[in-house]
């Protein structure tokens, strides 16, 4: 069975009517919830599903067969009936479910999966334990060096912190992007978070209010401006025009 890596993941490859599909299990491990998530949405919105177009419904001698060409899936010998999710259909639970996660992984299933690159290498069991290796070397050494640094980085902080916790209130002055700083900063401080929790509890805020995707955003203008370097949200935020939104959604936290 081949493999194609998409976001760290290992995703077998699974075809069914010359197109790539996705099983349950596959979609929601991608997604990072539960299969239970992916069933009762599809079936609380079964009208907005075609078969054929979004999924594909197997049983029987159908299932068997692929049962026994991708072993490496483990069906249940006990399920009777698998659905085998399109683009379109993994798109529509990606819709629904609304995560970052979802979201950022869609993009990459669609470019990486869905949408292979001629060049891009398929990985065969060998290829994938290979990789998987390297990953792990990778990620030790990495983790050793931040290991190294996270002691001055804590200390720093809390120099940070204690200057933040003689301020009363908002900073008036200063530009927009500090006065959001401030007011993320302020919601950290009252709520005992962590800085970047702060930061996640805004993203969703915004995202919900303004029914958009912030990192989906800064993605497609980092491709569409050929960036390298990852703007801050602030930084984005004011090059798009969009820090009067953001204070408001900050100011209400």
């Amino acid at each position: 069975m081949k493999y194609v890596t998409v976001a760290n993941m290992n995703v077998a490859v699974v075809e069914y009517n010359n197109e790539r599909v996705l099983t349950t299990e596959q979609v929601s491990e991608g997604f990072e919830c539960e299969p239970t998530n992916i069933k009762k949405n599809f079936n609380s919105n079964k009208e907005r599903f075609e078969e054929g177009k979004h999924y594909f419904k197997l049983g029987g001698e159908e299932l068997q067969n692929l049962r026994v060409t991708n072993s490496d899936l483990q069906i249940s010998p006990m399920t009777r009936t698998l659905y085998l999710w399109t683009k379109r259909g993994v798109a529509r639970h990606c819709k629904m479910l609304g995560t970052d996660r979802a979201w950022d992984m869609f993009d990459c299933l669609e470019e990486n999966y869905f949408n292979p690159k001629q060049q891009q290498k398929q990985l065969t069991t060998a290829d994938m334990f290979l990789q998987n290796a390297l990953l792990m070397k990778e990620h030790e050494t990495k983790l050793a060096k931040l290991t190294k640094e996270t002691e001055s980085i804590k200390d720093t902080q809390r120099k940070q912190q204690s200057e933040l916790d003689t301020l009363n209130g908002v900073c008036t002055n200063g530009t927009k992007r500090q006065k959001l700083n401030t007011l993320i900063r302020n919601f950290v401080n009252r709520n005992g978070l962590q800085y970047a929790e702060g930061w996640k509890k805004f993203l969703q805020a915004f995202n919900t209010a303004y029914h958009t995707n912030l990192n989906l955003q800064i993605t497609n203008y980092m491709k569409a401006n050929n960036l390298r370097k990852k703007p801050s949200k602030p930084e984005f935020l004011e090059k798009t025009n969009q820090l009067d939104d953001a204070l408001r959604v900050a100011e209400k936290m």
